[in-house]
């Protein structure tokens, strides 16, 4: 097992080793217990979302905030639900409550990324992330969502790479670096690192169905890309003419 890890990391191109700071935790508020809940399934989230927010009252302590956590939260369940409008429209908002809160920079990302929306905005959102902590797999998970559907195959690489370099159950990441490959024309490592994702985790090859990336769809657009045309070689000088 331990030599076949070792060649999902050279397929990946990266090393061992590598860690990630612990994510920071988003504060829990009374106000919106239910929409904060994680074990909820994302449509009955968005159901306490809808209703915990529509009862807070603006005389809620740090009522700003809270009702922008609540939107977050609420974003984060409509990305899992066939209204992804609603889901950057919520995070959107979000982020005008609470502007320095980089989950909520992370959010945006994501919706945009899962909805195939608004790409380069969702690169900035990534970006605002991460640089405030660039050491957030998920994150770096959304801006390699963000490459593959951009078409930026090699920065797609190296963030869903680096994303699983640093939490290990990241398998979604795992496959993500896959399907970059395989857009890139790089069968093999695509075909080593789908074995493990198949072994790990193969429900998440699912999800990237549903968002419309599959491995065939990254293997036509290998082909797709038009072949270098050979070098013309070097014109000899004209020969001079005789006087």
């Amino acid at each position: 097992m331990k030599q076949h890890v070792s060649a999902v990391f050279m397929a990946l191109g990266i090393g061992f080793g590598a860690g990630g700071a612990g994510a920071q935790v988003i504060p829990q508020y009374n106000e919106i217990k239910q929409c904060q809940n994680m074990q909820l399934t994302p449509a009955d989230r968005v159901a306490a979302c809808d209703k915990e927010l529509a009862a807070l009252p603006e005389s809620t302590r740090d009522y700003g905030e809270v009702r922008g956590i609540g939107m977050f939260y609420r974003s984060d369940a409509k990305s899992n639900t066939p209204d992804l409008d609603g889901a950057i429209k919520d995070a959107d908002e979000a982020r005008k409550l609470v502007p320095e809160e980089r989950h909520i920079m992370a959010a945006q990302c994501w919706a945009r990324a899962v909805a195939n929306k608004e790409l380069k905005t969702a690169k900035q959102n990534c970006d605002d992330s991460l640089a405030l902590n660039p050491d957030d797999p998920s994150v770096m998970d959304s801006a390699g969502m963000v490459a593959l559907r951009q078409g930026r195959w090699e920065d797609a690489a190296k963030m869903y790479a680096k994303a699983y370099s640093y939490d290990h159950s990241m398998v979604g990441s795992l496959y993500g670096a896959a399907l970059a490959a395989y857009a890139q024309g790089k069968t093999e490592s695509g075909d080593t690192i789908l074995k493990t994702v198949q072994e790990k985790k193969p429900q998440v090859i699912d999800d990237f169905t549903g968002w419309g990336l599959t491995v065939d769809g990254m293997k036509a657009k290998a082909k797709a890309v038009p072949a270098k045309p050979a070098s013309k070689p070097a014109s000899k000088p004209a020969a001079p003419k005789p006087n």
